[in-house]
C-alpha cells in the first residue's frame, strides 16, 4: 500500500468542515483542490483595495514541518500575493471558526487571514487577522474597528504553529478569540454592534517581502469545529502519543481490526506500571511502516493474529515477568523427560547473530546517543578472550524526545548482550501429546501466541541443568496425513 496522507489531512475531513484545503497538492498545480467543500483555493490576480498589484503564489514549495508534505510558500514575494476560496456554511448558527497551519521567522512578510473581504465581493471593514513577524504582532479587527494587538513572540520562531480564529454572535456584538497552538493569545468583543454572517469567502494575503521561510497549509472553516486539543494534536502529527494509541488510531482510520495486549498489573500495591514510551510526529508513510516505527520505540511485537484478520500488538511491558500469577497470560510449560511433551530436535544455538554491544540510536529529525558495553565483561567490546569484540549497530527511531535516546540505546545493548544460547525451534507434537492423555497441555500449546513464554523443565543431560525459558516469536504448523 502507498503512503497514508499527513495526520491533519486524515483527521480534519472527519470533523465535518464547511471547507478544507490541505494545500499539499504539489508544485505544479495552479489551484489547491478542496478536501471538503466545493470550491478550489486559487490565486487572486488583480488589484487589492490597498492599490497593490497581486501576483500568483508559489504552490507546493512551502517547508512547513518535517512530518508534513510541502504546502504554500509565501516567501520572498516581489508583490502582494493572495489565495482565496469560496465557502458554503449550510449549518451556520451565529459562529464560525477558521484554522491554519503557519510557519515564519521574524523577517517574513506581513500576512492576513481575511473573511468575506471586499476584494472578493464582501463589505468593507471585513473580519481580519493580521500577522506582523518583524514586531511579533497578532492583530484582530472586526467591523472596521481599530485593531486589537497582541504580542506573540513564539509564533514567529521559524517553527510550525497552529492558528485558530473564532467569532461568535453575543447579543448585539461579536466576541472573538485567536489561539496559537491551542492557547488563547488575543480575545475581545466588538465595541459597537455587529451582526456576524456566515463565511462565504476566505482569503490569505502575503505582502511583498525579501524574507524567507513563510509557509502555510491546512486552511479549514467550520460551523462546529473539533476541540482545540484534537486539532492541535493532529496538526503536530499526534506527537507524544503512546505506541499502542498510535497503532489503534491508525488501524481504526483504515477500518482494520486491531488488538493490544498491554502491561501486566503490578503485584505490589502502590507500584506504578512502567512509564509509557512516546512516539514522535506521524509522517506520511504506509500503515504497516508507521505501526512498525511505533513498535520499535516501545520495544514490543507487532504481528498478525492466527484466529482473525487484522493486526495485534504486544507491548514490551506485557512481555515482562511472564509465568507469574499476576501476569495471567497464556504460557506453556513442558517437562522434557515426560512422554510426548517435547519432540526432537531440541538444539541450542551459540552464535553471534543477534550480538550488539555498541549501539547508536538516532531520533528522526533529532539527536543521537551511543551506548557501548565497555566494562570488560564477557559480552563487552573488549577483544577476546576478555570480551567478544565490538559489534556495532545503528537505528533511527521515531521517538518523541531526545531524552528517550539513552534508554533506547541501552535497552538494545541489553538485548544484544544476553549471554545464553537461543533455541530457534521448540517442537510440540499435539497428536503425540494428546495420545499420552495430556489434552490440557495440548490445549495450552495451541493457545500460546506471539510473545508467550515457553519453559522447558528438566532439560536433557547434554544441556545445562537450568530451566530453558524462551519467548515465542512465531509459529509453524505442520499437518501430516494422520496428525
Amino acid at each position: 500500500a502507498g503512503p497514508l496522507k499527513s495526520a491533519p489531512a486524515r483527521y480534519i475531513p472527519g470533523t465535518a468542515p464547511d471547507a478544507y484545503w490541505t494545500m499539499e497538492d504539489g508544485s505544479r498545480v495552479s489551484t489547491a483542490r478542496p478536501t471538503a467543500g466545493l470550491y478550489a483555493l486559487r490565486g487572486f490576480i488583480g488589484t487589492h483595495p490597498s492599490g497593490a498589484v497581486v501576483t500568483a503564489p508559489q504552490w507546493g514549495t512551502g517547508d512547513l514541518a518535517p512530518w508534513l508534505p510541502p504546502g504554500l510558500s509565501r516567501a520572498g514575494g516581489s508583490t502582494l500575493t493572495i489565495v482565496w476560496g469560496r465557502v458554503t456554511q449550510a449549518a451556520f448558527t451565529n459562529t464560525w471558526t477558521v484554522d491554519l497551519m503557519y510557519k515564519s521567522g521574524t523577517d517574513a512578510a506581513v500576512t492576513n487571514i481575511d473573511v468575506n473581504p471586499s476584494y472578493l465581493g464582501g463589505a468593507a471593514g471585513w473580519p481580519q487577522v493580521i500577522l506582523t513577524p518583524s514586531v511579533s504582532l497578532l492583530q484582530v479587527t472586526m467591523n472596521a474597528e481599530p485593531e486589537v494587538d497582541a504580542t506573540v513572540t513564539g509564533l514567529f520562531d521559524a517553527q510550525p504553529h497552529h492558528i485558530r480564529w473564532t467569532a461568535t454572535q453575543s447579543a448585539t456584538k461579536v466576541t472573538w478569540a485567536a489561539y496559537v497552538d491551542g492557547v488563547a493569545v488575543n480575545t475581545s468583543t466588538t465595541v459597537g454592534a455587529m451582526t456576524l454572517v456566515a463565511v462565504s469567502t476566505v482569503g490569505l494575503t502575503a505582502a511583498a517581502s525579501t524574507g524567507t521561510g513563510l509557509a502555510q497549509a491546512h486552511l479549514a472553516v467550520w460551523s462546529t469545529p473539533p476541540t482545540r486539543t484534537a486539532a492541535v494534536s493532529a496538526a503536530f502529527g499526534w506527537d507524544g502519543a503512546t505506541a499502542p494509541a498510535r497503532m489503534t488510531r491508525l488501524c481504526a482510520e483504515q477500518g482494520l481490526p486491531f488488538a493490544v495486549d498491554a502491561h501486566a498489573p503490578s503485584p505490589f500495591p502502590g507500584i506504578d506500571p512502567p512509564d509509557p514510551l512516546l512516539v514522535g510526529p506521524q509522517r506520511p508513510a504506509p500503515l504497516v511502516e508507521l505501526c512498525r516505527a511505533a513498535a520499535a520505540v516501545d520495544g514490543g511485537v507487532l504481528y498478525e493474529p492466527r484466529d482473525s484478520l487484522g493486526l495485534a500488538y504486544r507491548t514490551a511491558a506485557s512481555l515482562y515477568n511472564q509465568g507469574q500469577s499476576y501476569n495471567g497470560r497464556p504460557s506453556l510449560t513442558l517437562d522434557y523427560p515426560s512422554g510426548g511433551e517435547v519432540a526432537p530436535p531440541l538444539e541450542p544455538v551459540e552464535d553471534d547473530q543477534r550480538t550488539r554491544n555498541d549501539v547508536t540510536v538516532t531520533r528522526a529529525g533529532g539527536a543521537d546517543y551511543t551506548a557501548t558495553l565497555d566494562d570488560g565483561s564477557r559480552m563487552s567490546i573488549s577483544d577476546p578472550p576478555v570480551g567478544v569484540g565490538r559489534y556495532p549497530a545503528s537505528e533511527t527511531v521515531d521517538a518523541h524526545a531526545d531524552a528517550q535516546l539513552a534508554d533506547q540505546a541501552w535497552w538494545r545493548v541489553h538485548l544484544g548482550t544476553v549471554d545464553e544460547p537461543r533455541y530457534p525451534r521448540v517442537v510440540v507434537n499435539l497428536a503425540n501429546t494428546a495420545a499420552h492423555g495430556k489434552t490440557a497441555l495440548a490445549a495450552a500449546a495451541a493457545a500460546l501466541d506471539v510473545g508467550g513464554l515457553v519453559t522447558i523443565t528438566n532439560p536433557p543431560a547434554w544441556l545445562p541443568p537450568d530451566d530453558i525459558a524462551q519467548l515465542a516469536q512465531g509459529f509453524v504448523e505442520t499437518l501430516a496425513a494422520f496428525e
